[in-house]
Parts: C-alpha cells; sequence; structure tokens
C-alpha cells in the first residue's frame, strides 16, 4: 500500500501535545519521527493531510530528511533554532515566492535539515514557518505579542475607539497593544496594573475577577472581548460565556486556551464546537509563535 509523510512544527515544549492531537484527531496518521519542535508522521496515500491542529503553528507534506541538497531549490528556509547555522556545503538564497503553498527547507538540528511542501493557511502572520513578528515594543509583560500575533493572524478589524472587555488584565501587556491601537480598554483584575496602563485615560481599571465581575460594570457597547486567564479554559468560559451572551454589540472574543494536561484538548474542542453552535459565530484556533502550552480561539460574530 502506498504511503504519504507528514510533518508539523510546534512550539518546543509542546511535542507531547501535539503527539495526543494527533492520535485522537487523525488516528491513521502514525508518528514517525520527532526532534524538538518537529515531528512526522505516516499515513494512507488516500488520506487527506491535517486541516487543523490546535498544537502546531504549521504544517505539511514531508519529503524526508535531506541528504544532498537539491540543484535549483526554490523556496523557503526556516532554522527551528536561530542560534544554528546553516551547514557549509548548503547555500541559502531566499527565494520571492508567495507565502502559502511553498516549498521549505528546515533546520531541525545544528547538521540536519527536512524538506517539505507546506499546506496553505486560510489565516497566517505571513512569516516564513508562521515564526513571531519582529517588532520592537515596550510592555508590561509578554503577552504583547500573543495580541499583536493573534491580531495579524485573524486580521483582527480593530478600530480606533473600539470598546474592549480585557479579562486578565495584569500587569498590562495586552492592554497596552490595545492601547496602542487607540482603543478604550475596561480590564479586570485583581492583581497590579503597570503603571503606563493606569496613567492612560482609555484605560478603566475594574478591581474583579471574571468569577465575581457583573454587567453594570462594563459598557453595553463593548466590541471586543479579549481573555488571557491562567485557569482551565473549560472554567474561563463558564463565567465569560454568560457576558458574551449579553453583548450585542459584539464583534469578536480572542480568548487564550489554557492547555497543560493532554486531557485538555479533547475538552477545548468540545467547548470550540459548542461555542459555534450557541451563538452562530464562525470559530477559529491558532496555535502563536508566542504561546507556550496554550492556543488562541477567535469567535467572530455575524
Amino acid at each position: 500500500m502506498s504511503k504519504k509523510y507528514f510533518f508539523a512544527i510546534t512550539n518546543i515544549g509542546n511535542e507531547k501535545l501535539l503527539k495526543t492531537e494527533m492520535e485522537f484527531r487523525y488516528p491513521s496518521w502514525k508518528f514517525a519521527y520527532s526532534r524538538p519542535g518537529f515531528l512526522t508522521y505516516v499515513g494512507p496515500e488516500n488520506d487527506d493531510f491535517p486541516t487543523e491542529l490546535m498544537m502546531a503553528r504549521v504544517w505539511g507534506e514531508s519529503k524526508g530528511k535531506v541528504k544532498e541538497f537539491p540543484k535549483n531549490f526554490k523556496g523557503f528556509f526556516l532554522k527551528l533554532d536561530e542560534s544554528w547555522d546553516w551547514p557549509t556545503t548548503y547555500v541559502i538564497k531566499q527565494s520571492q515566492i508567495n507565502l502559502g503553498s511553498q516549498p521549505l527547507m528546515v533546520l531541525v538540528a545544528p547538521d540536519e535539515v527536512w524538506q517539505g511542501e507546506l499546506v496553505p493557511q486560510a489565516y497566517s502572520l505571513g512569516t516564513v514557518g508562521e515564526v513571531g513578528l519582529s517588532e520592537d515594543f515596550q510592555a508590561p509583560s509578554r503577552a504583547y505579542l500573543k495580541m499583536l500575533e493573534a491580531a495579524k493572524a485573524f486580521a483582527l478589524d480593530l478600530k480606533a475607539a473600539d470598546k474592549v472587555l480585557e479579562l486578565g488584565s495584569a500587569p498590562g501587556g495586552i492592554t497596552t497593544y490595545l492601547l496602542n491601537q487607540q482603543l478604550e480598554v475596561w480590564g479586570v483584575d485583581k492583581a497590579e496594573m503597570d503603571a503606563s496602563v493606569l496613567a492612560n485615560k482609555k484605560y478603566h481599571h475594574l478591581n474583579n475577577s471574571l468569577e465575581k465581575l457583573t454587567e453594570r460594570e462594563y459598557p453595553k457597547d463593548v466590541a471586543w472581548v479579549v481573555s488571557d486567564i491562567n485557569l482551565p479554559f473549560k472554567v474561563v468560559m463558564k463565567h465569560l460565556t454568560p457576558h458574551i451572551q449579553k453583548l450585542t454589540k459584539l464583534k469578536g472574543a480572542v480568548i487564550t486556551a489554557k492547555i497543560e494536561k493532554p486531557t485538555q484538548l479533547k475538552e477545548v474542542l468540545k467547548i470550540k464546537h459548542e461555542l459555534g453552535v450557541k451563538f452562530k459565530a464562525k470559530v477559529l484556533i491558532k496555535h502563536l509563535p508566542s504561546h507556550r502550552q496554550e492556543t488562541a480561539l477567535l469567535l467572530l460574530f455575524k
């Protein structure tokens, strides 16, 4: 029987979560090989490649380990660790081709290169291998990068003066990004906010927890909900869903789903489906470069 091969790239440290996801979502694909941040699988010739993965940045057809660099290769090059150098026998010439389906060379170890073909993604950061966006920024936390990447990947329609309800705002990383886009933010957190955020007139601090938050504390015309709370996704959505239901002007919600245990993967997928049905919303999911054991969900309301 003919076979075909598949690769996926995740953030280093999430290999076990990605393996578990592949096992229950795409059981006909069998694990073959791995390096930190890089996994390969083998499957039947007539099976489609996976179309969605919670715990992978990019994926596609694997063409195997490169023993000899192909002549006239036109594609992209990706290092899983920026401190590594490409083997001296390789002549690296970055080709200018459209992002999407693209030939790719991946340096998975200092002396190990794999070749593949990326599967096009409907929403993307537009960088080779979906690596992080390079931007100089000053913010109280790295959560700034999560929001920057989510806004770019999901092409969020953030308008100046949109009102945002942000859950888990301290110390102000995501808040800083939102304020920089001229949005007005109601931030919910009992922890201390950074002084630079508190000094901004477009920021309103709600010294409360999600569990005790009431609808009287924020405007009725909130356009966006953003949540990055260090609690299980199931718990977050239990308390957040009633607020989403009452916000009739809501454009969308960007929610970080923490996934610390493999058993939570099925839980996140189940809730993702339920949210789409309950709100008649489009629900997208994406593992971003700045993520650790987590992924991002976007709810878009019609």
